[in-house]
């Protein structure tokens, strides 16, 4: 698990998608409504399997460099996971599993030689991303200071790694079947799960020098594509004597995997801002999500806003929802695919998890921290119930978030020593 953006990086919109039910097996109870406390700091490591919390690691205690190790997690059931942290040897990676939640972790390797690495701050400073795909398949992409062989993989479970020959990534979205990289170039690559090369995507584009970087999202075999909107204070710029709308961003949608990306409709408005952020739900690849950001979230500005759209056909029609956050630039959107909605809003005063157990109509705030600036990656989720966070990240004490119920609790997990 990685922050996994280009610049930024989930719904099931219960007010807008009307023919999408939960996976089987999900059962969005009664107890899943309402606003749970907010978890700022939990002090005891929850753990699963027969190990008590008493024999679990502790979480959190900071290390010389102001780290408690590691900057990536990447699980693929409520209870294997695999951490990445700094090495042994000068650009180097420790590689640790866990299959029990984190109530014991096994160094698979401490030597994984990073690519184009120099030294351990790679890692330290969030350079480094780790990714598992299932029990066998992983990946781990250096996301700056590369130019090509960007990546390593592994189809053993993280004990041999192989070269991935990619440019440096600034951000990875998994699909079903395969992997989708936004390079620095930008460049759009498709590569296939346990695959070392990568497959050329046309990324589309709208001519204009107010429109920026890029963020893809993606979900089973549907793969969205958003060309970020301004993000220029108030939703007017001067152009001239003239006042015209500031551009507000443009999305494009392939249910291909990437191949014959259509362009559909992009909701912001003049008063809405840019789009800045865009989700495809857990196991509905038809519904989606997308955040419009009005870019004034300094301490003088009050109008901060993050305006939030959801759709239920693939982008042609949406709907307005409820606003999940006031303060702070949109970092991150994620869905469980169970009418469970997630916003990570991020700023100098570090990020917020906010929630809505309803499809977006109410949200609380569920977890905070990383004061000074500091960021979330994740939450990620496996189904409906299951999903992991990690935060704060880069130079600072981290602490590992489960969600076993839908998102409506969060406990810590222990992390790996080193």
């Amino acid at each position: 698990m990685g922050p996994k953006r280009v610049v930024l990086l989930v719904l099931v919109l219960l007010v807008v998608v009307t023919g999408c039910t939960a996976r089987t097996g999900a059962s969005p109870s009664g107890h899943l409504t309402g606003s749970p406390p907010i978890a700022t700091s939990p002090t005891t490591p929850a753990t699963s399997g027969s190990a008590s919390s008493s024999s679990a690691q502790t979480a959190g205690a900071a290390l010389p460099d102001g780290s408690a190790g590691p900057q990536s997690i990447s699980f693929v059931t409520a209870d294997e996971g695999w951490a990445l942290s700094p090495g042994s040897c000068t650009g180097c990676a420790r590689i640790s599993h866990t299959t029990n939640a984190g109530a014991h972790w096994t160094t698979l390797t401490s030597t994984l030689h990073l690519p184009a690495s120099r030294d351990t701050s790679d890692v330290v400073e969030g350079l480094a991303e780790l990714d598992f795909l299932n029990h066998r398949d992983g990946y781990l992409f250096i996301t700056s200071s590369c130019s090509s062989g960007c990546g390593l993989v592994t189809t053993d479970g993280g004990h041999t790694w192989g070269t991935v020959l990619i440019p440096e990534p600034g951000m990875v979205v998994n699909g079903s079947h395969s992997l989708y990289a936004l390079t620095h170039g930008p460049e759009l690559l498709r590569i296939a799960i346990g695959g070392s090369h990568a497959t050329t995507l046309p990324l589309p584009r709208v001519h204009t020098t107010d429109l920026r970087g890029y963020t893809i999202a993606a979900g089973e075999d549907t793969l969205a594509v958003l060309q970020v909107g301004s993000d220029l204070e108030g939703p007017l710029r001067n152009a001239g004597d003239l006042q015209t709308p500031a551009p507000a961003g443009a999305l494009w949608i392939s249910t291909l995997q990437g191949d014959r990306l259509t362009r559909v409709t992009d909701p912001c408005r003049n008063l809405d801002g840019g789009a800045a952020a865009v989700s495809v739900a857990l196991d509905h690849p038809n519904a989606l999500l997308l955040d419009c950001y009005n870019g004034q979230q300094s301490s003088q500005e009050a109008s901060t806003q993050n305006h939030l759209y959801g759709s239920g056909d693939d982008g042609h029609d949406w709907s307005r929802l409820a606003d999940p956050s006031d303060t702070g630039a949109p970092g991150l959107l994620a869905d469980n695919g169970n009418f469970h909605a997630f916003f990570v809003s991020e700023g100098g005063e570090g990020y917020e998890l906010h929630v809505s157990l309803d499809g977006g109509a109410h949200w609380h705030l569920a977890l905070r921290g990383g004061s000074g600036g500091y960021n979330m990656a994740g939450p990620d989720f496996l189904t409906p119930e299951v999903g992991f966070a990690l935060g704060p990240t880069h130079y600072a004490p981290e602490h590992l978030y489960r969600t076993i119920d839908a998102g409506r609790t969060w406990q810590q997990l222990s992390l790996p020593d080193r």
